[in-house]
């Protein structure tokens, strides 16, 4: 891949990760049918659906901004918007299934970014991991969400390094 190719992956990558970033929260604009931390917002479904329309490198950005975005969520416990909700009824989840709904999402948008563009997944990883310390700092003014990302990018190596290794030895 040619470097100005490289590079507009990469931007538009970025661009996905921004729109993820914040795209968990468009059920704000819709409260009327919506509640806020909706199941379908709050969840890798959206850029389940979007994935046919979006580039490579769009999908899996916006896959990790999401994933960013309710990686903060579950750790950001405020008082009653802290559960998911169902559309329509808008009734929640309850704390507990909102909570492994949240953790559960946030770990498969990671798993979606970095599988759908395995070129990349240590690039991915290194972006991921300093967005998510940017995004932390940032929107959510939390420090203990920074020392979280650090251990959780602890793991995202780990992992990443177990699957290399493993690949290499098939």
């Amino acid at each position: 891949m040619g470097t100005a190719k490289t590079a507009t992956s990469f931007g538009v990558g970025i661009l996905g990760v921004y729109a993820g970033l914040f795209a968990p929260d468009i059920d704000l604009l819709l409260l009327p049918i919506l509640h806020h931390r909706s199941i379908i917002t709050h969840s890798i479904l959206i850029p389940l659906l979007l994935k046919r329309w979006l580039s490579t490198p769009t999908f899996a950005g916006f896959a990790a901004g999401i994933s960013i975005h309710l990686w903060a969520d579950s750790l950001n416990t405020s008082m009653g918007f802290a559960q998911v909700y169902l559309p329509v009824v808008k009734t929640s989840l309850g704390s507990s299934a909102s909570l492994a709904w949240i953790f559960l999402n946030a770990f498969l948008g990671f798993l979606i970014a970095v599988s759908s563009y395995r070129k990349f997944a240590w690039w991915i990883i290194l972006a991921y991991l300093i967005i998510a310390l940017l995004y932390a700092i940032f929107n959510e003014s939390a420090v203990f969400i920074v020392y979280v990302f650090i251990v959780f990018s602890v793991f995202l190596f780990i992992f990443k390094f177990k699957n290399i290794k493993y690949n290499k030895n098939e």
